[in-house]
């Protein structure tokens, strides 16, 4: 668990944290802001009716199609102000400006500012968190590393480094996936048929870049999404009083003007950051911080076509000035801070495109619009045996995109998918003994013969493998599990 107080939300005038537990929210609100007090009550009903009608929405993609109009009409029904805007939603129902953006500070975590933003997508996060916030043990990677686990102890097969180029569709059904293959030192094409192929690289994506298919298809019309810039800091140590939650600190209560403040992000004055300190989180030794800005990727334009590590001396000046500008405001709200640098490193937009494909670096996938929420974005897909997963299935953020991963399943399996998932999540994880394990293909056992160390912090060891691996080329490694 994260501390009580999992998110600090610093404007001018304004500090405050957020603690878990819907009553102990409501009740900081209303010491807040007294005069608020009415509309505060109404607020938290309001959120969790918006919330139900977004959870409706996932189960509409879990169940055979042959319910699916009983939750559309059950939605219909219960819509309340789900799909108003958020900035709609809280002028309506609160007079004072600080209180307003107080509450919208959470937009942050669905990616879509106040203005363009489904009030169901920030009921939605703000419902999830409302009993407090958690974090995986040894950092997020785990997540994947458990489900990489759960795959291969069943026979299936991860492979890294491919580069998928096309879905293939033969007589109007998906049958297979045709990649460049970058594990080995050289390059080469390969094609994987299956008779279910399953994306979660994102609908646009999917649809634009590896279906052979023409003319432009409905999520176009939902409108661009916003992508980040990222600071990673190494410290020397971590400043008096953090302690792991979450700092948001803003110099303005104006979360809508992505285009201004994109302009200042760029000239070292950014207007908002979102800091956060996952050493602490997850549990290790070392003091590490990432502070957060949204930013507008046309912003990034000049570079883009440029190869990372090959964007020139102003880019570099760029990313210095940003960086300078982003660690000077959270350490605003987090005195300290900027003195315990070691290291810093920067991300921007074109960097998340690099590393996810995500284009345009815009990684909340289709931004959660009421748009969106209307459009009908789910796992099936026009395309016989193509299904879709992640964000794009489900919802903007971690928990939506493995419920896209849920419904996705839930579809596949067929009309008693939802049935079998729960009934396998009740009953547990499967054990499985060593000898009905085999390693997948590419996976080898090895054998430690020595050891020695080298500094405090690393060792040298070198294995026995029980099989011929073949060329190594610079860049490539080997990540070891230990029994």
């Amino acid at each position: 668990p994260m501390p009580r107080h999992y998110d600090r939300f610093v404007y001018p005038g304004i500090d405050f944290r957020v603690p878990a537990g819907r009553r102990a929210y409501e009740d900081a609100l209303i010491a807040a802001f007294p005069h608020e007090a009415r509309a505060v009550r109404r607020y938290f009903r309001d959120i969790g009716a918006a919330a139900s009608w977004g959870t409706l929405a996932y189960a509409r993609e879990m169940v055979p199609r042959s319910v699916e109009p009983l939750i559309r009409f059950a939605q219909w029904a219960r819509r309340g102000p789900a799909l108003d805007t958020t900035k709609d939603y809280l002028e309506r129902r609160f007079r004072d400006p600080r209180l307003r953006a107080l509450l919208a500070s959470q937009w942050g975590d669905y990616g879509v500012e106040p203005a363009r933003s489904a009030f169901v997508a920030h009921a939605t996060v703000v419902a999830h968190y409302l009993e407090g916030a958690w974090f995986p043990e040894g950092g997020s990677a785990r997540i994947a590393r458990a489900i990489e686990d759960g795959i291969e102890a069943r026979g299936g097969r991860i492979r890294v480094c491919q580069e998928v180029r096309e879905i293939l569709v033969e007589n109007g059904r998906a049958v297979g996936v045709r990649v460049i293959d970058r594990s080995g030192p050289r390059p080469r094409e390969a094609v994987h048929r299956a008779p279910v192929v399953v994306s979660g690289a994102g609908a646009g994506p999917t649809y634009n870049r590896l279906l052979p298919t023409d003319g432009p298809v409905a999520i176009d019309e939902v409108g661009p999404g916003l992508s980040a810039v990222s600071v990673y800091l190494e410290l020397s140590e971590l400043p008096d009083g953090v302690d792991g939650s979450n700092v948001w600190v803003s110099t303005t209560t104006d979360h809508d003007d992505i285009e201004g403040a994109t302009a200042d992000l760029l000239a070292g004055g950014p207007r908002a950051a979102f800091c956060s300190f996952p050493s602490i989180k997850a549990g290790e030794g070392r003091a590490t911080a990432e502070i957060l800005a949204f930013a507008d990727p046309r912003a990034f334009q000049e570079w883009e076509g440029t190869a990372r590590g090959d964007r020139g001396a102003d880019y570099a000046r760029l990313k210095a000035v940003i960086a300078d500008g982003l660690i000077a405001l959270a350490d605003s709200a987090v005195p300290g801070l900027r003195a315990a640098v070691r290291h810093v490193e920067v991300g921007t937009p074109l960097t998340v495109e690099h590393y996810t494909s995500h284009p345009q670096g815009a990684f909340y996938g289709i931004p959660g619009t009421p748009e969106r929420y209307r459009s009908p974005l789910g796992p099936i897909t026009p395309v016989e045996g193509l299904y879709l997963s992640g964000q794009d299935a489900g919802s903007c953020g971690i928990a939506g995109a493995m419920m896209g991963g849920v419904a996705a399943a839930c579809q596949i399996l067929g009309p008693k998918g939802f049935t079998e998932i729960r009934a396998a999540i009740t009953a547990g994880p499967r054990t499985t003994t060593s000898t009905e394990w085999q390693l997948p293909e590419g996976k080898h056992h090895a054998t430690l013969t020595t050891k020695r160390r080298l500094t405090d912090s690393i060792w040298e060891a070198c294995f026995e493998v029980d099989a011929e691996i073949g060329d190594w080329a610079p860049g490539q490694f080997a990540r070891i599990h230990v029994g």
